[in-house]
């Protein structure tokens, strides 16, 4: 339970240490073509930051819309199948008894219900997560960037104001952390 506890914790930094080192690359190739390194870091920032906003707001609703309908269908279509089901032992007698589609039923109906119930767990209880991973995507590779001389030149965050947001991100941090062991206690 302490290794799913750490596991939860640090897979967001994980992941926005990976993003932060994958976007250093097209920052360096954009330097490599003679532009300033300040404005191919800014560029590239807002090109992420623009690319995720995209994300959230037409793939989001697509996704959440797609999913209701398909929660909406599904009694419906778990009916139609059902239906066939019952119907084999009158469509091949010497194949399928009656005996067998009942139990068929029976554990199938049992076996949806359990994922259901995981499935609703797991999206109710995942929503905090999603918005934490969604901070370190965006605040942990920012604060890199920003306080890095080299990367930033004169732009560069003065020291206070990189304490302060790494102050900030810390708490964020501890308090997802906190917030993911009482979850999982």
């Amino acid at each position: 339970m302490f290794n799913q506890a750490i596991l939860c914790f640090s897979t967001p930094l994980l992941v926005a240490l990976v993003l932060a080192y994958l976007l250093e690359w097209p920052v360096q190739k954009l330097a490599h073509l003679k532009m300033s390194r300040t404005l191919a870091t800014v560029l590239v920032m807002l090109l992420f930051i623009g690319l995720c906003l995209m994300i959230m707001v037409f793939l989001l609703p697509t996704l959440w819309t797609q999913t209701s309908n398909l929660v909406k269908e599904l009694p419906n279509m778990l009916d139609h199948v059902r239906s066939y089901v019952l119907e084999l032992p009158d469509r091949y007698p010497s194949l399928v008894q009656p005996e067998q589609v009942k139990t068929l039923v029976d554990e199938s109906q049992k076996t949806l219900i359990t994922w259901a119930q995981t499935a609703l767990g797991f999206t109710v209880g995942s929503l905090g997560n999603v918005v934490a991973i969604l901070i370190y995507l965006i605040l942990v590779p920012l604060l890199m960037f920003t306080a890095n001389r080299r990367l930033m030149g004169d732009l560069v965050n003065r020291h206070w104001v990189t304490a302060i947001g790494m102050l900030v991100a810390a708490v964020i941090i501890l308090l997802n952390g906190y917030v993911l062991v009482g979850e999982l206690m």
